[in-house]
């Protein structure tokens, strides 16, 4: 068996040489386990041998880094390793991993199955500071991860209860949101914050407020990263972590922004059918993503903040479905445009849409 992995920080191949061992008959990317910032991958070889014959492995391996760690089954023919999957199961914002091993034998019972769990973490201030989970959402529907808002150009978060386990305290929320940039993240260097607010009087979780806050300034139709913290003034329970939506870090996209109505010129624009682009900004390379609702005539061209065409994408007739195609940041007479804004101009029998689309150099 082998495993192939592609991301953007490059790839990789693992592989068992071991024969029948069937490395990679489950793969699965649970998500952040370590807290670096960076999807991690998991993958099982349950037909492994080690010493005992078909107790099988998993393997997760630390993708950016070289880190990595193996475990081996404990009973023969047992076959740990033959379905693995990712998600938050604690709700403390981490992704975590679970693995299953389903001919195990307790006892005098046989095939019964167990399953592991691996909880992730990281060095953070997780038990400085209690807290329940966090919502990103807008009039009151929750924003799953890479999910869509409900707006183009704003979201709102939610933390129900942020306070400290002593008595009352000063606390306010602090939050990053920034557009995703070609797997990079957004720059954590810079922060929002809400002003400083007193928590309630002491329960049984000790003294909380919750906080809503409004972030506007988006961009629509856009892929952004959001981490978010609770700071207190007390120097016993400082902060609590960076905080993400399940399975995600802070290198990873989160959410997408409602597409809007950009007009190019004159011309009135109508956006009729979902439209996007990945990645945006971009700075050698996107895929406009668009649908087809009927098959028949379909252009996509892109356009300067003038109105002036600077490459022809497609102008044939497709079918009806979803279509992709790429832009280079070169124009029609084969050079390469000047970073800025640039236009995404779709047209089809239903009407027109227009993405906007942001090269970077």
């Amino acid at each position: 068996g082998m495993v192939y992995v592609e991301h953007n920080w490059g790839s990789a191949i693992y592989q068992s040489n071991q024969y029948n061992a069937q490395m990679g008959a489950w793969v699965c990317s649970p998500g952040d386990v370590n807290g670096d910032g960076k999807g991690d991958v998991a993958y099982g070889a349950p037909y492994w041998n080690a010493n005992l014959g078909g107790e099988g492995a998993y393997w997760v391996r630390l993708v950016g880094s070289t880190g990595s760690w193996v475990r081996y089954g404990t009973q023969r023919s047992a076959h740990l390793g033959t379905c693995l999957a990712g998600g938050d199961y604690n709700g403390d914002g981490f992704a975590d991993l679970g693995i299953a091993e389903p001919w195990f034998n307790n006892n005098n019972v046989t095939n019964v199955g167990r399953v592991f769990t691996y909880l992730g973490g990281g060095n953070t201030y997780y038990k400085q500071m209690p807290y329940e989970s966090q919502l990103k959402k807008h009039n009151g529907e929750n924003l799953g991860r890479l999910g869509r808002s409900d707006l183009g150009t704003k979201v709102t978060l939610h933390v129900e209860r942020a306070g400290t386990a002593a008595g009352r305290e000063q606390v306010r929320l602090e939050w990053w949101c920034r557009p995703f940039l070609d797997g990079l993240g957004h720059d954590q260097l810079s922060r929002d914050y809400t002003a400083w607010m007193p928590t309630n009087g002491p329960a049984a979780y000790g003294s909380s407020v919750p906080i809503t806050q409004v972030i506007s300034g988006l961009t629509p139709n856009t892929m952004y990263s959001l981490q978010w913290r609770v700071k207190s003034k007390s120097p016993y329970f400082p902060s609590t972590r960076w905080l993400c939506l399940d399975a995600s870090g802070r290198g990873q996209a989160d959410f997408r922004t409602a597409p809007g109505t950009v007009s190019v010129g004159d011309e009135p624009v109508l956006t009729l059918q979902p439209m996007a682009a990945f990645p945006n900004p971009f700075s050698s390379r996107t895929q406009v993503q668009f649908d087809v609702k009927e098959t028949g005539p379909v252009s996509l061209r892109v356009l300067d903040v003038s109105g002036r065409l600077v490459r022809t994408l497609v102008d044939e007739t497709r079918f009806s479905g979803n279509h992709e195609s790429a832009w280079d940041g070169i124009d029609e007479h084969g050079q390469h445009v000047a970073a800025g804004v640039y236009f995404a101009h779709l047209e089809t029998t239903e009407g027109k849409s227009v993405q906007r689309l942001t090269l970077v150099r």
